[in-house]
């Protein structure tokens, strides 16, 4: 009788760098901030998945930090994301749901300890002025009426760029420019937004969906 032998090799870590190989170890690094953000550490393992660091932790602001990423203003809206760090670190969050969009220089805290602040990425706007606070109300109140994500500031409105929006902001009377800024727009009155409670979602024993943004640069 014929036998079949089967060997389970274990996957293959890259090897370290010099600089990772003189790093303490342990899995909390304090890297300075100096110029644009370092991010040498070590990544973080999930089951089944390329390495990736892994985010959990909304966190207070901090005056350094070891990473940036880099966002617009949907993936900043989701608790479950797949992006990339800006010097290209696979991420994966997966933080608590029913919480406010992330918003520019917010503080994340990795499993290996690492501070992450997310920025804003800038993105196709329009810039929206009338000639008297009249009009410059009713432009947001039609707005508001087709349920458009708005950022209101002292005297102007500013939404994703969209013609069929701009065309009707003209038709009454405003004047709405498109430029390129990050979008921060009001969260909902109610406080925690839009969501569905589901029980036992506060124990994550349910498979996590990613959604992906960006590429690795």
């Amino acid at each position: 009788m014929q036998r079949t032998i089967v060997s389970h090799a274990p996957n293959k870590l890259p090897p370290y760098s010099e600089a990772q190989r003189r790093a303490p170890t342990g899995n909390s690094y304090n890297l300075p901030h100096v110029g644009k953000p370092l991010a040498l550490a070590p990544l973080s393992l999930i089951a089944g998945s390329p390495l990736m660091l892994v985010i959990h932790r909304r966190i207070a602001p901090q005056a350094q930090w070891a990473a940036e990423l880099l966002l617009n203003f949907e993936a900043r809206s989701k608790s479950r994301l797949r992006c990339f760090s800006a010097d290209g670190e696979d991420v994966g969050l997966f933080l608590e749901r029913g919480q406010p969009p992330l918003h520019d220089g917010e503080c994340l805290q990795a499993e290996d300890g690492r501070v992450v602040r997310v920025c804003a990425r800038p993105e196709q706007l329009l810039h929206v002025t009338c000639s008297s606070a009249f009009e410059l109300t009713r432009a947001a109140y039609h707005l508001g009426n087709r349920h458009v994500a708005l950022q209101v500031g002292d005297g102007w409105l500013r939404l994703l760029d969209d013609y069929v929006l701009k065309a009707m902001l003209e038709q009454l009377g405003a004047q709405a420019d498109t430029i390129e800024a990050p979008f921060q727009p009001e969260h909902g009155a109610y406080g925690g937004g839009h969501h569905h409670s589901r029980h036992g979602d506060e124990d994550f024993n349910y498979p996590p969906k990613l959604h992906q943004f960006g590429v690795r640069t």
